[in-house]
């Protein structure tokens, strides 16, 4: 490192350096599910009830690190050392920031917004029973068209109904 350096960006760099010692070649499942989520990390492909999600490359990063082990918090600190990498300082707002936009993609595509959870004062979690309860209702509503789908072709009078309207 050449002189002068910001302490900042040494810190940064003996931050990653210990992780990478501690940590060596640990990389995520080829495929995370949690609830409606389908994560698929070897293709980068995000999907929420079957519909595929537009992620910028941090926003995927983020995903995957966070939904990789739900319920564990995740520093600010902790997710730009992952998700950013080594050699990268930017401010650590840049975290709030982007998991605020995957939140919003995530709450579009139909999961909870409570799916990721601010841990105030400490950083992320993914909430796994957010991303449950929007599995459960998913699969409510399906049940809910079908059995109206039912009623309807065994009730002659209600499809004669429905034609003349």
């Amino acid at each position: 490192m050449v002189k002068p350096f910001a302490l900042r960006e040494l810190l940064a760099r003996v931050r990653a350096h210990v992780r990478r010692r501690t940590n060596p070649g640990v990389r995520p499942p080829s495929t995370i599910v949690r609830g409606p989520l389908r994560v698929e990390a070897d293709r980068r492909v995000a999907s929420v009830h079957g519909t595929e999600l537009h992620l910028r490359p941090k926003e995927f990063g983020l995903l995957v690190t966070i939904a990789m082990e739900p319920g564990r918090v995740f520093g600010r600190q902790e997710l730009l050392d992952t998700v950013w990498g080594d050699d990268v300082v930017v401010d650590a707002r840049t975290v709030d920031v982007h998991i605020s936009w995957l939140r919003g993609k995530l709450t579009a595509a139909g999961m909870n917004e409570d799916t990721i959870r601010t841990v105030y004062g400490a950083g992320y979690r993914f909430n796994v029973a957010a991303a449950e309860d929007d599995a459960l209702a998913s699969e409510s509503a399906d049940e809910r068209e079908n059995a109206v789908a039912v009623d309807f072709a065994h009730e002659p009078r209600l499809q004669s109904e429905m034609r003349t309207g």
